[in-house]
């Protein structure tokens, strides 16, 4: 993003009204992906974004978000002692709409947004001595559809600045889900 894109959406985010429609927000938020792709059971990593928001009525908000994801040991789904370690290295990017169920100083909301997400599998080294070839040596980048549903806490703490907590759920595929926690600060 170039720094004339960033200070006009500061600039905007800024001289947003206080309350109702036509209001831009932004939260940044920091927690825990439990990374279910590649393997049935989660490998626990960090996922780190910023979250915008953009009132189209008193309740509901169209949202774009991005998130960056890290995960390691992603590789050993049958418990060998012997193997090759793996990371992923996740961008998720969506889009859609979020709204309140529940309004006031305490809040909660409920998301859907599609968007895509990109994996990067790292190399992270060997575990023993594998007797069998690297399927995935070199690691690789891939791209998927993604439809992240969710569901938010939200906590009123100043006029316009609050703080949350979010469980979030990137489905990929049918089967294959990565699903997350985080607490996000943000003004409205």
């Amino acid at each position: 993003m170039t720094r004339w894109t960033m200070a006009a959406v500061l600039v905007a985010w800024a001289a947003a009204p206080a309350v109702g429609q036509g209001r831009l927000g932004v939260e940044a938020y920091g927690g825990v992906l439990f990374d279910e792709y590649d393997a049935r059971t989660p490998t626990t990593g960090a996922i780190a974004g910023l979250r915008l928001g953009y009132g189209i009525t008193g309740r509901t908000r169209l949202v774009a978000s991005t998130g960056y994801g890290e995960t390691n040991d992603v590789l050993n789904p049958n418990g060998l002692r012997d193997y090759y370690r793996k990371g992923n290295n996740w961008i998720f990017t969506t889009a859609g709409l979020e709204h309140d169920v529940i309004r006031g100083r305490t809040g909660a909301s409920v998301a859907l947004e599609g968007g895509a997400a990109w994996r990067s599998l790292d190399d992270e080294g060997v575990v023993g001595r594998p007797t069998y070839p690297d399927e995935w040596a070199g690691g690789g980048t891939s791209a998927y559809g993604t439809l992240a549903v969710g569901a938010t806490l939200r906590q009123r703490v100043a006029s316009r600045w609050e703080v949350s907590l979010t469980v979030r759920d990137y489905w990929m595929e049918l089967e294959r889900h990565s699903p997350a926690v985080s607490l996000g600060v943000g003004r409205r």
